[in-house]
């Protein structure tokens, strides 16, 4: 086929060719919301429907707050009259509703220091085996079978004026009887023993502290004070002090293994004392010895 005759099949192909049978339509946009309207409405009903649950859900949730808050005021209501009974028979009022009482036994008996006061020298103590010595000429002496285990590196203190002076737990002593443990006795050092030494107790008509002088040792004040505090778990303490005239100083406690407590009364002398606490006393004489250093 020459040129020619190409050319002319072409263009009565152009001009003659049939259009297709069928041809695609589009769809309009009328259509297309039509088409999509019944999803939406499924959607929403599905929504609806998960509301209704949860509102469902959440009323029946109601009831079981309030059976929480029946079973609560049940249990309160049970309660209460077990804790009035348990108060009653520990004797337990006394402890809830009493106002704290602090006391300063050494003053209270008018104790006072007989020097000056150079608050530029410390009083100093050092520890050799079992004897405690102070840089004022005295010394103090634990015998028996004991341990000491010093809790504090450096022991010295300068006196105060202060109200509320400081005072160190500077070692603590165990006693033993054929190295079994026997108890306990803690030793303090304090700026002002005076100020120092006190007592804090429920106020009642039973609990009391009570301070009482011995003899002097050189320029040293030294006695006991005897404290008894009555609770449900009553409790005697026995503190032997020693003062040097600048009101520094130190002192030994422990507590009494005395189980009488019936003949404790804050108008007994300290002969007294010694005799119904024999033991306790015994104890501190017998462990304890504080005199002039040699």
């Amino acid at each position: 086929m020459n040129k020619k005759d190409k050319n002319f099949y072409d263009t009565y192909d152009t001009l003659f060719s049939k259009p297709p049978f069928f041809k695609p339509k589009k769809e309009n946009n009328m259509q297309n919301y039509k088409k999509y309207i019944p999803k939406l409405k499924q959607e929403k009903l599905q929504k609806k429907k998960v509301l209704g649950k949860s509102s469902l859900s959440r009323s029946k949730a109601k009831p079981k707050k309030n059976s929480w808050k029946k079973k609560l005021v049940v249990c309160v209501v049970l309660f209460l009259p077990i804790a009035f009974f348990v108060i009653k028979e520990k004797n337990l009022a006394p402890v809830l509703y009493s106002e704290y009482l602090d006391v300063t036994p050494l003053k209270e008996a008018g104790i006072k220091g007989t020097g000056d006061k150079d608050f530029s020298k410390p009083l100093m103590l050092n520890v050799d085996d079992h004897t405690i010595l102070t840089n004022r000429g005295y010394e103090l002496e634990v015998l028996g079978d004991s341990d000491l285990e010093i809790q504090k590196e450096e022991l010295s203190v300068l006196p105060t004026n202060n109200e509320y002076a400081d005072y160190f737990s500077t070692a603590y002593i165990s006693f033993y009887s054929e190295r079994r443990f026997q108890r306990s006795v803690s030793l303090r050092l304090s700026e002002n023993v005076i100020n120092s030494l006190t007592e804090s107790f429920i106020k009642n008509k039973r609990s009391f502290s009570k301070a009482y002088l011995e003899k002097e040792i050189g320029d040293v004040q030294n006695g006991y004070v005897v404290t008894y505090v009555k609770s449900p778990y009553p409790e005697i303490t026995i503190c032997r002090f020693f003062i040097f005239p600048d009101e520094t100083g130190i002192w030994i406690d422990l507590n009494s293994l005395e189980d009488d407590h019936e003949e404790l009364t804050e108008e007994k002398t300290l002969e007294e004392f010694k005799e119904i606490l024999s033991d306790d006393f015994a104890f501190i004489e017998k462990n304890f010895v504080f005199k002039k250093t040699e």
